[in-house]
């Protein structure tokens, strides 16, 4: 899975950004619950966390259950405690596929995917739902699978990826729209993955939305002042 959304990304890198934007950071308070499905207990982390453009990496400062800061920049996740990085591990999300990302540069309606290598291959309409399957280039076909996207008045509202084989790896919706500045942007990110017969499930809500604020203490492009020569990388 993860292989696979370093490939889409590759492709997303190829898009062409808008003109001119408007909007160049954002930050926002979060929650994200996680659960595996079957087991007990979940996982809850709350902070706030940092993104601005031409940064390529989100920072999120994490409050609760342990103060410490984690960025994730290409395809790894930095974990700092007081200004130490203290471990890397492989990022389990993309900067160019966060929610973050795609509503700052107001792809979120289509995914990024508008832009993108992949074509569109059929559009229709479910209720009030616009329904756009998108198929990868040619040349990926063996390694990516479809892409549908759910709009409704041009808010997204779910993604489904499919492997090349047919079956679905991930599904994400998008929920409780508010205005930021005129701009919509979901309050409620529900992500669910498959692998074989595990099933994942994490849910994020945003509150306290800022764009294009002039923060006190800049964390839009922090760094950790103390990196060891070999960092940990052991599973936290």
């Amino acid at each position: 899975m993860p292989y696979l959304l370093v490939i889409i990304c590759s492709c997303f890198l190829l898009a062409s950004q808008a003109a001119a934007q408007q909007l160049n950071r954002i930050q926002s308070d979060f929650s994200v619950k996680s659960k595996v499905k079957g087991s007990e207990g979940a996982r809850l982390v709350m902070g706030t966390c940092y993104y601005e453009l031409g940064s390529h990496q989100i920072v999120y400062e994490i409050k609760f259950p342990t103060r410490e800061i984690w960025i994730f920049k290409d395809s790894i996740q930095l974990v700092v405690r007081n200004d130490s990085l203290i471990a890397t591990k492989p990022a389990q999300m993309r900067v160019e596929l966060s929610t973050l990302h795609l509503g700052l540069t107001q792809q979120l309606a289509h995914y990024g995917l508008k832009n993108s290598p992949f074509e569109v291959e059929s559009v229709h309409k479910d209720k009030n739902l616009t329904i756009t399957t998108w198929k990868p280039p040619s040349t990926m076909g063996s390694k990516l699978g479809k892409v549908a996207t759910s709009a409704e008045d041009k808010k997204l509202q779910g993604v489904v990826f499919y492997h090349p084989k047919g079956h679905i790896l991930r599904k994400q919706f998008f929920k409780s729209y508010i205005l930021v500045q005129g701009y919509p942007f979901p309050t409620e990110v529900v992500d669910i993955a498959y692998d074989g017969a595990k099933e994942s499930l994490q849910q994020t809500t945003y509150s306290n939305i800022k764009i294009n604020e002039t923060p006190s203490r800049n964390l839009y492009t922090y760094s950790p002042l103390y990196v060891p020569a070999r960092p940990s990388t052991t599973k936290r």
